[in-house]
């Protein structure tokens, strides 16, 4: 008896193992197991993910090694160019960094979205490479296609590093913005936090001046809000103005699509300077991707969250 015991164990186990093995490497199927297909699955009869993955690294690869900058802007997408709102410099510091490229390895890629042909979804991709700078990865975030009408079709985020980790934001990781991107998804997060009637959360993360600037029902809404954990596994960008540095993520909530923005001092990014959420108005899973713009989400303030407590409350 206690041989068959550990006999239907160590099988439960090998196979909890090859379950988890089964989505690493070049064939991995949908980690968010939104997709019941397999990694080869053609969406809308267009390139699979592994045929769109291969081809969009050996564009990037192709673009820098000729130092093609114009080809290489060209396959972002337009919300990615108008987010990055850097873009064309740091390509030109990315084209004078990096070159003799070459791909060392397999792609390892991973996809998040909405089934369906009708769904929109994004494959996070990395690859070993050579350089003339040494062993490198090459990391990229592409959405594939269009989903109605938004103009969010391309590459989304790019980045060559040392190591594969990196908070993917619209354009050219820089590292010097990686900080507050890490910061800003840490918060929106919320990990562990229960909404308790008060805003400790907030009280913990927020400076008192942007405390102050809003009222106490949208602070507590805020925190009502943050403390039921919305889906932020969407697109996200950061926008430096003047000594703020601010995030912006979209999020999903209970039929609504928002986007989440957190600023922070330069100079000091221990705790959120200012904070806006705005509602992008759309009952659908798609990412806001088009609206609102930047300048929206941090005019925004906090009633859009008001109103999604007061409709979610009574």
């Amino acid at each position: 008896m206690l041989r068959q015991i550990k006999k239907t164990t160590c099988l439960i186990l090998t196979a909890v193992l090859a379950a988890s093995f089964a989505g690493c490497g070049r064939f991995i199927s949908d980690a968010s197991s939104v997709f019941n297909k397999t990694y080869e699955k053609r969406y809308a009869d267009k390139a699979s993910q592994m045929e769109r993955s291969e081809e969009m690294m050996n564009n990037i690869i192709s673009c820098l090694n000729k130092d093609d900058k114009t080809g290489l802007k060209g396959l972002f997408s337009q919300v990615a160019v108008k987010r990055s709102g850097t873009l064309d410099e740091d390509l030109d510091q990315l084209l004078k960094d990096i070159n003799d490229i070459k791909a060392a390895g397999k792609i390892n890629c991973s996809a998040y979205g909405q089934s369906g042909d009708e769904g929109w979804y994004y494959l996070t991709c990395n690859c070993a490479i050579e350089t003339s700078k040494g062993k490198m990865t090459l990391s990229w975030l592409d959405v594939p296609r269009k989903v109605k009408e938004r103009s969010c079709e391309g590459l989304y985020s790019l980045a060559i590093l040392e190591n594969g980790d990196f908070y993917k934001t619209a354009g050219v990781y820089k590292a010097d913005l990686g900080t507050f991107m890490a910061k800003g998804i840490a918060f929106a997060r919320a990990a562990k936090v229960r909404f308790n009637g008060d805003t400790a959360y907030l009280n913990k993360n927020l400076t008192d001046e942007c405390l102050a600037a809003h009222s106490e029902e949208e602070l507590l809404a805020l925190e009502w809000f943050l403390s039921r954990h919305p889906v932020a596994n969407y697109l996200k960008w950061t926008s430096a103005s003047g000594d703020t540095v601010y995030v912006f993520i979209e999020m999903y909530f209970s039929g609504h699509p928002v986007v989440l923005c957190a600023g922070y001092d330069k100079d000091d990014p221990d705790k959120i300077t200012h904070i806006s959420l705005a509602d992008c108005g759309k009952d659908d899973y798609a990412p806001p991707a088009d609206t609102p713009s930047g300048d929206e989400v941090i005019n925004a303030g906090l009633g859009d969250v008001l109103k999604i407590y007061n409709e979610k409350n009574g």
